[in-house]
């Protein structure tokens, strides 16, 4: 690498002896604008400075009359949610003496972007000067710079990650703003992550190049390693929002600060420099499931009450009709239709028998097809009483919504609906809660608490809490954090929107679930019953149903027998 460095710098010496002057260089720093302004939909190109002569000549070039453009200078610039520019022009050639008030002003008032351009102006006569340069002055401000010499005809790129130069005499826009983070040449990128998720975990406190699992974790490590590059990861067991974890969290023991918070917080209101994921997060309410039915509700559940109350009017007329006029028909109008028993060939009985039975007979047959085909297709599927599904369904089943809230917010400011406000209960935990309370959390989060082996049930495998269908709150899109002018945020910010799009975001979530102990139960098939044949437990009400009419039947014959008796007793006495 020595070696390397020497002999550019023996090229560069030896080309400064007979380089030529610049003709007219606003002229030539307006073509490099105009070219790199196409290449972006929006954009503008801010002037730093611009009391300097040379800076107010480029700026006032009729070249880049079209182009917009904002005149600032260093006193002026404060922290500001702003656009960031495009490109940034400077002469660095005042403030090499004292660069100090030029990194304060760029650094505290987050001006640029990670994707602004440099170009740099100042007079430099080696290769390690403009090294110097920039890790002195620019390293902790920009990465993507093209430094041209106020003087001569020469422009020279720095790569960081490669650690060397390119330079170029002709000026020519070949080696200008390319990406040189395709490759990291094996650049150290350190982060750090609060607590266990299924967004990130580390297998080990500190971690260096190792495994690190959960979607954002997955996500980050794998797009490194695209690149070329490496990562060294600590996990903190403390709560960033504590004063005590927050100097942790984003500083190392050592004091440097950490390139990547990976704790998917919103974020927008605090950072400025964050990478934004694509799947916006929303909280929904999960509320117990409807109870199972109880084993006599399970006879009713087929139908509706309507019918049910049309059914049994429908038989009482039946019944009413044979005892009102019994000799109208030779089969019994109740008997014959809802039991089948024939006391005389339908075929054989008169038109206005045939009329009336059959059509209640017809419909008597369909109505039961309809019940019995129900009914079994209930024993595979325990039916439930209908799940909430609004608000108003929680406050009639005495539900109140589990909300954990840390110490600084309130509910009014939480919740200012006063529907919402009343069924909220404050809670230390919400994985401590009631078995019989809703909980309220972002969507993700809500699929680790309907996964969870307290909220599976035992025998089925079926999920026994549900979100409340259409109904959300709070949608916003969450972010993890990076430093200023982060060298990777282009490249995590594109990688995680194709790794969305092809389902691997969620694959790599629901992966961390099937390997984290808690949830392993509803995705391994051993600890879940998948065999739906029906067992004698399960016919526990046919059976009964049984019981009960073998009863009835046997009741009905004694008490048939005993009237028979007596009334053959009676009759006796009455022929003598």
């Amino acid at each position: 690498m020595a070696s390397a460095s020497c002999i550019v710098l023996l090229h560069f010496l030896i080309l400064v002896n007979g380089l030529d002057l610049h003709t007219n260089l606003p002229d030539t720093i307006a073509d490099i604008i105009i070219h790199f302004s196409h290449s972006e939909s929006i954009f503008d190109c801010w002037f730093l400075d611009v009391d300097q002569e040379l800076i107010g000549d480029i700026a006032s070039s009729p070249r880049i009359a079209h182009i917009p453009k904002v005149l600032a200078r260093f006193q002026t610039l404060k922290l500001s949610n702003i656009r960031k520019p495009s490109m940034v022009v400077l002469n660095l050639q005042k403030y090499l003496s004292e660069p100090v008030e030029l990194v304060l002003a760029l650094y505290n008032s987050l001006l640029t972007d990670h994707d602004t351009k440099y170009i740099i102006l100042a007079e430099f006569s080696s290769v390690s000067e403009v090294v110097a340069i920039y890790n002195l002055i620019l390293s902790k401000i920009a990465w993507n710079i093209v430094f041209v010499h106020s003087t001569f005809q020469i422009a020279l790129v720095y790569n960081p990650f490669k650690r060397n130069v390119m330079f170029s005499t002709d000026m020519t826009l070949d080696i200008m703003f390319l990406d040189m983070t395709s490759d990291l040449y094996g650049t150290q990128i350190r982060y750090s992550v609060t607590g266990t998720s299924p967004w990130c975990a580390l297998r080990e406190p500190r971690i260096e190049n190792g495994l690190v699992e959960g979607s954002v974790g997955k996500w980050v490590t794998e797009t490194l390693r695209y690149i070329n590059g490496s990562w060294y990861g600590v996990q903190l067991n403390c709560n960033p929002a504590v004063a005590d974890c927050t100097g942790k969290y984003i500083y190392d023991e050592d004091g440097t600060p950490f390139d990547l918070l990976l704790n998917t917080i919103y974020l927008r209101k605090i950072l400025l420099t964050t990478v934004d994921l694509t799947e916006p997060v929303r909280l929904v309410i999960l509320a117990p499931r409807g109870r199972m039915l109880k084993m006599f509700e399970l006879f009713t559940y087929p139908f509706e009450a309507e019918l049910w109350v049309l059914i049994l009017l429908l038989m009482i007329a039946c019944a009413l009709f044979t005892v009102i006029f019994p000799n109208l028909f030779q089969n019994d109008p109740f008997m014959l239709p809802v039991c089948g028993f024939e006391r005389y060939s339908l075929c054989l009985a008169p038109p206005h028998e045939k009329m009336i039975l059959f059509s209640l007979v017809v419909l008597f047959f369909f109505i039961k097809c309809a019940y019995e085909n129900k009914f079994i297709s209930l024993m595979t599927s325990y039916p439930r009483v209908r799940d909430p599904e609004s608000l108003e369904d929680l406050r009639r089943a005495g539900v109140k919504i589990a909300v954990a809230l840390n110490r600084i917010a309130t509910l009014e400011h939480q919740f200012p609906d006063p529907e919402m406000r009343s069924l909220v209960e404050v809670v230390t935990d919400i994985s401590v809660r009631r078995k019989n309370m809703a909980v309220m959390a972002e969507v993700q989060t809500a699929r680790v608490i309907m996964h969870g082996d307290d909220y599976i049930d035992e025998e089925t495998g079926d999920v026994e809490c549900t979100p409340l269908k259409g109904y959300s709150l709070n949608l916003r899109v969450n972010s993890i954090a990076t430093v200023p002018n982060s060298p990777t945020r282009s490249k995590l910010r594109d990688s995680e929107r194709k790794l969305f799009e092809a389902g691997l975001m969620q694959y790599w979530f629901e992966e961390m679930l099937r390997q984290n102990l808690e949830f392993r139960r509803v995705y391994d098939p051993s600890k879940v019953r998948q065999n739906k044949d029906i067992t004698v437990s399960e016919l526990q009400p046919v059976w009964l149903v049984l019981a009960g009419g073998w009863i009835s039947s046997v009741v009905i014959l004694i008490v048939e027998i005993m009237w028979q008796k007596w009334s053959g007793k009676k009759h006796k006495l009455f022929l003598f």
